[in-house]
């Protein structure tokens, strides 16, 4: 399942359009930073963090057609495995070099299993960045993880090169990032540090530099659509990044974040969050949910 290669170029030239189209983008396509860092923005803008196939008990499976027709032409959007993937395969057809890797999210439990998420590396020249549109309220533009000739090397328990790790926080708006190399009795990897206004920093998510193809995704991708200890099947969530701060549907709440405020209410019924879906999220659902499908989309289940 260790995939030693970049991801493969799958998308047509018109599959190439299209996604560009969903993502509102009409920029240079250079494979350079400033189209990776304008595309993984036109990303998290325009194509939810969602999962409101898994709480309709939708079954969700890892085939790049299948996701392709959903997330581009059906016009949704979906969780890390789905979202990307898919962006993983838009930069390789632009002549990127990317690569899928695994990572363990920090929750109150600790880190949670092996390939509980998806996230990206795209190698520019001497310079490595991650990119992640699967998080939701996460970075908006890449972050360079390396810099230096011996980026890719396997001197470290990561897999990299220690000297070429880029250690430095790096600022977008009011919210700080930055990797830090944990190594001790039981732990090992790079882990994704967030620090938000007068919070102290967390920890985000664990990983390797280990490339995976998507196959090795499977087994998580069931377990966070069947498993009751998994988040996901808990509470609906839909929640996109915006110019000036995020729009989020979380269980039977609307929240909109304008410049750190906090504006949030109730929403009141079927026709209310169908309203709300296709207002901020443009997403229009099957006009065939039934009452039950649509207590589990409204139920606020707090954990």
């Amino acid at each position: 399942m260790i995939n030693k290669g970049p991801v493969e170029k799958t998308l047509t030239a018109q599959e190439v359009q299209q996604y560009l189209q969903r993502l509102n983008y009409s920029g240079d396509c250079s494979a350079d930073i400033q189209t990776l860092t304008n595309l993984h923005r036109a990303h998290m803008e325009n194509v939810p963090f969602e999962n409101l196939d898994i709480v309709l008990g939708h079954e969700i499976k890892l085939l790049p057609a299948a996701l392709f027709a959903k997330v581009v032409n059906g016009k949704r959007g979906g969780f890390c495995y789905e979202v990307n993937f898919l962006f993983a395969s838009l930069l390789s057809a632009l002549g990127f070099e990317v690569y899928l890797h695994a990572a363990r999210v920090y929750g109150k439990q600790g880190y949670g299993p092996a390939f509980d998420h998806m996230l990206l590396s795209v190698r520019l020249g001497e310079c490595l960045y991650i990119a992640d549109v699967g998080f939701g309220d996460s970075f908006i533009t890449p972050l360079c993880l390396m810099q230096g000739q011996e980026v890719g090397t396997a001197d470290s328990p990561a897999g990299i090169a220690l000297d070429c790790l880029n250690r430095s926080e790096v600022r977008q708006g009011d919210v700080s990032y930055k990797v830090a190399m944990i190594t001790d009795m039981t732990t090992d990897g790079l882990v994704l540090m967030q620090q938000k206004p007068s919070q102290q920093w967390q920890r985000q998510y664990l990983f390797s530099l280990q490339a995976f193809e998507l196959i090795a995704f499977n087994d998580m991708c069931h377990y966070h659509q069947t498993s009751p200890k998994s988040s996901f099947t808990q509470k609906s969530v839909c929640s996109v990044a915006t110019a000036c701060g995020r729009k989020t549907i979380s269980g039977n709440s609307f929240i909109e974040t304008i410049d750190n405020k906090r504006y949030e209410s109730e929403i009141a019924d079927q026709d209310n969050c169908r309203e709300l879906l296709l207002q901020h999220f443009g997403i229009s659902l099957p006009q065939d949910i039934s009452d039950s499908s649509w207590h589990k989309l409204l139920i606020n289940n707090r954990r």
